[in-house]
């Protein structure tokens, strides 16, 4: 369907017709032995079909999953629900690791804070918070003539390689990558409220908020929100996206709030959702506050996940 508004003056943008079944993205049985989705471009600006998709774009996930599967394929070992989960769970970004291993190359300084770094934004890493400061701060600085897309969660490897390209007569790119280095420091010291750098973690400055509406716009805020350490990154399967950074807020917006576990073998398949199995904050088992509505919520956080068949049931619920 159609993702934007075009111009209904001229015949240029009128529908010629539906894609039939066949001509459809698909794939069958690949030699590979297993399909990755998540959320990610399917198909080159080549395929038939043309434009299927505005906003799946970042590979970074897919490629990420794919790098984990074949790893367990390429030493014999046969995936199991515990893999399955180590992949939900991860929090590592690929595109990260070619930008960083580029850094610790151009400057000192660089090579002291991120050598040796994974590019793994696990909650307790304070790279993943100086490296994600350095990128916002270097594309407010550069935008727009060397940042081809607008927004942080676009930022990979192939923006950085564009940013260098661009050095012009005027600007030396590399000399504001190193210039935004100190700017990123200073920033964080005066969001930390402190010069130690291992203080400066990842679950701090990059919350999982969870809003709630209306309510997290009343003075009952703090009674109907919930907030905890966030992870990961736009890039990681893990996946944290900071929609409202532009305005200078770094939580986790929006995420994966359900993890899933799908098995043919019977009572195996497992889930989570990072909330409750109840919106009404008065939902309980036993009349007891709270019962439901967040009774997931730090299961969530600390990677659990539970049976399809031991839901809690609420007083007066029906059976499905």
């Amino acid at each position: 369907m159609g993702g934007f508004v075009k111009d209904g003056t001229t015949s240029k943008y009128d529908w010629v017709g539906m894609l039939k079944g066949k001509d459809r993205l698909q794939i069958t049985d690949p030699a590979k032995g297993y399909i990755v989705t998540a959320n990610n471009r399917l198909a080159s600006k080549n395929f038939r079909g043309g434009r299927y998709a505005s906003n799946w774009l970042i590979t970074a996930r897919a490629i990420r999953i794919s790098e984990m599967i074949q790893h367990k394929i390429d030493n014999g070992h046969k995936l199991t629900i515990e893999d399955s989960k180590q992949i939900q769970l991860d929090t590592v970004d690929v595109f990260c690791r070619k930008v960083a291993s580029h850094l610790t190359l151009l400057d000192p300084e660089f090579k002291r804070l991120l050598d040796g770094w994974d590019c793994n934004f696990k909650h307790t890493s304070h790279e993943a918070s100086i490296y994600s400061m350095f990128i916002y701060l270097l594309q407010k600085k550069l935008k727009p003539a060397s940042v081809p897309i607008e927004g942080h969660h676009f930022f990979n490897h192939f923006t950085y390689k564009h940013i260098l390209k661009t050095t012009t007569d005027d600007v030396d790119n590399a000399t504001v990558i190193r210039e935004t280095l100190k700017d990123t420091k200073k920033k964080l010291e005066e969001w930390f409220m402190s010069s130690n750098e291992s203080s400066w973690v990842w679950g701090k400055l990059h919350t999982d908020y969870m809003e709630h509406r209306p309510f997290s716009r009343s003075p009952f805020a703090r009674v109907f929100e919930r907030i905890s350490p966030g992870r990961g990154n736009e890039n990681t399967p893990n996946v944290g996206l900071m929609r409202k950074l532009p305005e200078g807020d770094w939580s986790a917006n929006h995420r994966a709030g359900i993890r899933t576990i799908l098995t043919f073998e019977e009572g195996k398949s497992e889930w989570i959702i990072d909330s409750g199995s109840s919106e009404n904050i008065f939902s309980s088992k036993h009349y007891s506050y709270l019962d439901f509505y967040d009774d997931q919520f730090k299961l969530f956080q600390n990677d659990k996940y539970i049976p399809f068949d031991s839901l809690p049931k609420q007083k007066g619920s029906a059976e499905l």
